[in-house]
């Protein structure tokens, strides 16, 4: 017998609203932990007006394609000098993008 009834799973595979989006969000400990994407809850908190459509587009996204969680994870590796005259692997920074 499963124990979510058919109404409660299409109701859980619905798109949230962004203001669904928004309240879960904010009520988020602002400096708990990182995302993956290393960037605290603070920062979408402080910058939702900048940041808060492309956030909540991102969300709604992944109801409609699931596969495209694997992305969040997707970074480019850029290695930056630390120094003038790079000499060995120790000399570059690598910095995830």
């Amino acid at each position: 017998m499963p124990c979510i009834t058919d109404q409660e799973n299409s109701m859980l595979c619905t798109p949230p609203l962004n203001l669904e989006i928004q309240q879960t969000l904010f009520s988020m400990n602002p400096l708990k932990a990182p995302g993956p994407d290393g960037l605290h809850a603070l920062f979408f908190q402080n910058g939702w007006n900048v940041v808060g459509d492309d956030f909540c587009h991102f969300i709604r996204t992944l109801f409609d394609e699931p596969s495209r969680i694997t992305s969040i994870n997707d970074t480019w590796i850029v290695l930056i000098p630390k120094k003038g005259k790079v000499e060995t692997a120790s000399d570059f920074h690598p910095i995830g993008l």
